[in-house]
């Protein structure tokens, strides 16, 4: 079988590097901050529910493979998605004008750089030894005598029984779950100075078989084999990647921000291609992929700054989803991936799917210009179900899209941007512009349409819908460091969508708005005080009728943080309220959460420990608050508090050896106004919830 000879081969390689002695110095800031708790400050708007894995995967590559500064390049720079482009530009002309950066509080003195963003930094850059990187390319035998090695094994379940477990009676044997209660996950990496890298993903979900007769595998496994720098090809991947082109209207799966207060410009940057090494078992590609040099741009201080470089970018991608297919056709696309039941399992790997395409990049000392180009295809016609809000969506077998991206600079101003057409002509267009009026005042705007009929399969644009369709708007946002040891941040954005959507049985409109101040009295603490407004259409709850009355529904959030560290000791306080208001004559509906965070990290010591406590009151889901809480790598925890009740979440974490560790993690959330948790087959008899989960890490 394909898995188990992969296994042999890995196998082979690390008995083969157990061999050798690793002659290298670990990487400076293998020890730096933790930054998991970074996660929820530059997400921002993860109340959004945007793309929330994607940006933990993102982090944890950059803080396994921290950048040199003092040997970046600018396309290495890039690949940090938080840092704008104004920054890549200062940072580099930094290094290039005044030499090597000696320690991280340097870069407080470059222009545009400030305590925010080298708090983000430090977990995921240093230094480095000053000098030309040398153009080395990795060699297999190299690579296997000085790689690093990381195997992980993660495991976890719900201590209550759900009811998908419970066999009780025959009427409920389709919705009966297939396996045990278990959620596993092992995973082999393999690095090798971000040149040489390979890795083996495999999992299960709770409820899922760990063998599956009807894949006759592993029920979710990925492998991926990346090279960089050989010759010509910039990267070349085997296997499992993404894919992020332009500002992503016809193809991007990488990391988006979306709206934020943090500051950053709406701009998606980073590396077109990358590796996928994560459980996400929807948002990627798999066969190959490659990144060619055709013409090398030169570098920073280079006499020839009047050329320019061209790269090429092509991709194949074979996969099988998940889908119902009846006579030749199917009506949704199942994103879950999730093979509990018996319904699932037979929607498992039913549809499959191509995906090829290209993309150039010509790089000139005046900016950078991109043309994509994909197709898509099933191997059914894709045919949902009739309904008059999507009476616009995509129907066929066969789509793609094309597209021009651009982003340059003139006189102080950025400007960037993408135009998009479909198979049938139709388009979407987002343009920005960037500015810096002063040293500590940066604005930017970004406008935005999306055609009602516009189709983009793999289609990420910034939106305020889930899609990059049936939309136009203006996005402003600003930040303003007036005075030392403040920071004041804002964006306003207004939207309206020209045909019916999902629950809006009308063309619409809406507006939304966010301030938030900022004081960082000491370089160990920070205060904050955040307050949203978002108004938008929705249809009245009156099933009566076929098309519903329409209403604005608004919904006000404001949030209170107090952070400090003292010694050993991490503080942090968070204090949310919501409030939805609705055209209907009755009461608005509130929510409220507390929470207390406190994390203990002792020096000299190889124990730490996490815990965070919350009480929530929410009158309903539409009030409800998320809350983020610092969880296993490779998971992202961000609850959804809506009920009455109170949350409790420890996570602990022994430091076996410098190369191995163990980190455990409880929850339990108790409710005060039910019997009874989740629905169907999830369904817990009790109020209480509790979820236990751990894991093994081991670096050599």
């Amino acid at each position: 079988m394909k898995q188990g000879l992969l296994g042999a081969i890995l196998l082979l390689m690390w008995l083969h590097s157990l061999q050798a002695q690793n002659k290298e110095l670990p990487e400076p800031n293998e020890t730096s901050q933790d930054w998991t708790s970074l996660i929820e400050e530059i997400a921002g708007n993860a109340e959004e529910e945007k793309n929330t894995e994607n940006w933990q995967d993102i982090l944890i590559e950059l803080a396994e493979n921290p950048i040199p500064l003092n040997t970046a390049t600018k396309e290495m720079l890039e690949s940090i998605p938080f840092l704008s482009e104004d920054q890549v530009e200062a940072l580099s002309y930094y290094l290039y004008r005044y030499g090597p950066i000696v320690s991280m509080a340097e870069i407080l003195l470059i222009d545009g750089m400030d305590e925010k963003t080298l708090r983000w930094l430090k977990p995921f850059v240093y230094p480095g030894k000053p000098g030309t990187p040398p153009d080395v390319r990795p060699t297999l035998k190299d690579a296997l005598n000085y790689g690093k090695q990381e195997f992980r094994i993660r495991a976890g379940r719900v201590l209550q029984e759900k009811a998908g477990f419970a066999h009780t009676s025959d009427s409920t044997l389709n919705e009966r779950y297939a396996g045990d209660p278990l959620q596993l996950c092992f995973r082999y990496g393999f690095n090798y100075k971000n040149k040489m890298q390979w890795g083996i993903v495999f999992e299960k979900d709770a409820g899922e078989r760990f063998w599956s007769s009807h894949k006759k595998g592993i029920d979710y496994s990925s492998f991926h084999f990346l090279l960089k720098n050989q010759k010509r090809i910039k990267t070349l991947i085997l296997g499992d990647y993404q894919l992020r082109f332009g500002q992503g209207l016809a193809c991007s799966n990488n990391f988006s921000l979306g709206k934020s207060v943090t500051g950053t410009i709406p701009e998606l940057t980073g590396n077109n291609l990358s590796r996928h090494f994560s459980t996400s078992e929807s948002n990627f590609f798999r066969g190959i992929g490659s990144t060619f040099i055709l013409k090398p741009y030169p570098e920073q201080g280079s006499e020839n700054r009047t050329s320019y470089g061209l790269d090429m970018t092509t991709f194949v991608s074979l996969r099988n989803k998940d889908a119902a297919i009846s006579e030749g056709s199917f009506s949704t696309l199942s994103t879950s991936e999730l093979h509990r039941t018996k319904t699932e399992i037979e929607l498992m790997d039913q549809l499959k799917t191509y995906t090829l395409g290209t993309h150039f990049s010509l790089r000139t000392s005046q900016g950078q210009f991109g043309f994509t180009a994909l197709t898509y295809g099933f191997n059914a016609y894709f045919n949902p179900e009739w309904k008059p809000y999507n009476v616009f969506y995509f129907r066929g077998k066969h789509g793609g899209n094309a597209s021009l991206d651009y982003r340059f600079r003139y006189k102080g101003l950025l400007f960037f941007g993408e135009s998009a057409v479909d198979e049938r002509a139709n388009l979407a267009i987002l343009s920005g512009l960037s500015l810096k009026p002063y040293t500590r005042l940066d604005m930017s705007i970004l406008l935005r349409y999306y055609a009602t009929d516009y189709h983009a399969l793999y289609g990420n644009g910034f939106s305020e819908s889930t899609s990059t369709q049936n939309e136009c708007g203006s996005f402003a946002t600003i930040e303003w460091r007036l005075i030392k040891k403040w920071r004041f941040n804002a964006y306003y954005d207004v939207f309206c969508f020209p045909w019916l959507k999902y629950y809006v049985h009308s063309p619409s409109f809406g507006f939304d708005y966010a301030l938030q101040a900022t004081w960082i009295p000491t370089a160990t603490s920070l205060i904050s005080i955040r307050f949203k407004s978002k108004t938008k259409a929705r249809n009245a709850t009156d099933g009566s009728k076929t098309f519903k009355d329409v209403v604005m529904q608004q919904k006000d959030q404001l949030r209170l943080q107090i952070s400090t560290k003292t010694g050993a000791w991490t503080l942090k306080t968070v204090l949310d309220g919501s409030r939805i208001i609705s055209c209907l004559p009755k009461a608005p509906n509130f929510g409220f959460s507390a929470s207390q965070e406190a994390d203990l990290s002792p020096e000299q010591t190889s124990v730490s420990l996490s815990v965070k406590y919350a009480i929530f009151d929410a009158e309903n889901y539409d009030s409800r608050i998320y809350s983020y809480e610092k969880d296993l790598p490779g998971t992202f925890a961000m609850t959804s508090f809506y009920g009455q009740g109170s949350r409790l979440s420890i996570l602990f974490t022994y430091k076996i050896s410098e190369f191995a560790k163990i980190q455990l993690k409880m929850g339990q959330t108790a409710y005060r106004d039910r019997l009874q948790v989740g629905t169907g087959p999830e369904q817990i008899q009790g109020n209480r919830l509790t979820d236990v989960k751990g894991m093994f890490l081991w670096k050599f």
